[in-house]
């Protein structure tokens, strides 16, 4: 059966419904007929919103959440056609005081769309940011026994704040003071009753992790630190679900880069949280913590270290892995290869993993890359990821490989590593990987034995395949195979030198 609407071109649906608005009897149908085509037109008329400021106000509840809702739908679809959005702003803030939480519910999901659409001009929004905060948290705390009211208020000020709110610091601290109030009062509510609060846990650290990201190190005090710390121990110790894990890691990442290294003093408490999520955690899960203990790893540093062993053993374990998805091994190897930088010699004892890890890999990159061709842009995309994930993980091996590692007892680092290079069309890189590319062939040339020097150059075809690169309209590429091939006709000299002698 045809739809009602069948063979009239959209954009001139409008017309025909919008002067039943204006009828009393009307109104609400043509509201709704109006809001169910407005992700389908080109211009909205202006006429609907000069109805909707009169419908919002109305004495009738559905009318004024039929008048809600399209508000909501064109913030949504067609936030550009909103041209005086100073006005639009204002209807919205004026409607907040709703006693009607549905009608709120759509106000909030129609300001998220609002922040979300102003990313790129946040100054149209960010002189409304104070009335904005507050008025969206009276509302979530007149209607807090609505859940989606509560969700759909949370969502919006994440937005805000995410998006729109910088120089707003004095409101964002309040935001941020009043986020843990509502986070440890919902998992009290949690353990007092058997309802499913995971959603509303989730929303509120990621709003307290949007606040801190938003306010930096400035207004981090220790304090703060010990209080957001022993939230997370909490609630990881009473909610078990993957929802509100993965809120917390990312939770974790973002207090180390903020605090630096003096949160290594929570390490020790926080790391069974991280430690499940790599062994235990689904896949969204491990993503989050594997991102979380790359994060540490580059704020901490080497304050890192108590942990580095253990860390190294979780990665490799998830990298050989079978079972595991293949999506999480990219970041978890570029995770590994930073962490070996970091722990440099003493990485050693990991090293023979590491190579089985990448042959792994490698199989995996070959698949990706003779199946990409089948499997549209995702497919092509991870192969994409996980060469420059390679490339990334054998310059960072090769950097501190001892001169006691013997290579030919580790495919990985000599005969995968030859293929993984002469497979490899030069010509077809573009510029980031091409730096990646010349910087490998720069660590092969620095290996601490010469014998694995000699021998890796001399399969490589080294200097044939740098020349290309020297003509690079890219003046970084350029500079690089410059450098690049300085240190390998230096190698090989010292390698030919060695040899004579």
């Amino acid at each position: 059966m045809r739809p009602w609407h069948h063979g009239i071109p959209k954009e001139n649906m409008v017309p025909l419904v919008t002067p039943f608005i204006k009828k009393t009897e009307s109104r609400e149908g043509a509201l709704l007929i109006t809001g169910a085509m407005i992700r389908h037109m080109e211009k909205i008329d202006p006429q609907v919103f000069q109805e909707l400021s009169t419908c919002i106000k109305s004495k009738d509840d559905d009318l004024r959440e039929a008048s809600a809702w399209v508000m909501a739908r064109i913030a949504q679809h067609q936030f550009k056609e909103i041209s005086e959005l100073e006005n639009f702003l204002n209807l919205i803030l004026e409607a907040l005081n709703e006693k009607s939480p549905r009608v709120v519910s759509h106000l909030c999901w129609a300001l998220h769309a609002i922040f979300d659409g102003c990313e790129t001009n946040p100054e149209k929004v960010s002189p409304f940011t104070p009335i904005l905060v507050q008025s969206l948290l009276k509302a979530s705390e007149i209607h807090k026994t609505d859940e989606n009211l509560e969700l759909m208020a949370c969502e919006a000020l994440t937005t805000l704040v995410r998006k729109i709110s910088r120089g707003c610091e004095g409101e964002i601290v309040a935001l941020f003071n009043l986020s843990l109030d509502r986070w440890q009062a919902t998992i009290r509510a949690k353990k007092e009753s058997s309802k499913e609060t995971s959603l509303f846990v989730k929303n509120w650290i990621l709003l307290v992790s949007e606040c801190l990201g938003n306010l930096g190190t400035k207004y981090l005090d220790p304090p703060a630190v010990n209080r957001v710390v022993k939230l997370i121990l909490e609630t990881s110790h009473d909610m078990t679900g993957q929802i509100e894990r993965c809120a917390l890691v990312t939770l974790v990442g973002t207090l180390g880069i903020i605090d630096g290294p003096p949160f290594a003093s929570h390490l020790p408490s926080l790391w069974p949280l991280l430690s499940e999520g790599v062994q235990h955690g689904g896949t969204e899960l491990k993503n989050a913590t594997i991102a979380t203990l790359k994060e540490l790893q580059r704020a901490l540093g080497r304050n890192m270290l108590k942990f580095a062993d253990d860390t190294a053993t979780l990665l490799l374990s998830l990298l050989l892995s079978p079972t595991v998805d293949r999506r999480l091994k990219p970041e978890a190897l570029v995770c590994l290869a930073e962490l070996a930088l970091m722990m440099d010699l003493d990485f050693k004892k990991h090293l023979p993993s590491a190579a089985k890890a990448l042959e792994q890999v490698l199989t995996i990159l070959k698949w990706a890359q003779r199946y990409k061709s089948l499997g549209g842009h995702q497919i092509y995309d991870f192969a994409s990821t996980l060469k420059d994930a390679i490339f990334k993980a054998y310059i960072c091996f090769l950097r501190i490989i001892p001169p006691d590692f013997p290579l030919e007892n580790a495919p990985g680092f000599r005969s995968d590593l030859i293929n993984f290079l002469n497979t490899l069309d030069a010509s077809k890189l573009d510029d980031q990987s091409s730096l990646s590319f010349l910087g490998l062939l720069s660590s092969c040339a620095t290996l601490k034995d010469e014998k694995d020097v000699r021998y890796l150059l001399s399969h490589l075809h080294v200097m044939d395949t740098i020349r290309p690169f020297l003509q690079s309209p890219n003046c970084q590429v350029k500079q690089e195979a410059e450098h690049t091939y300085q240190e390998v006709a230096l190698a090989m000299s010292e390698s030919e030198a060695a040899m004579i002698t």
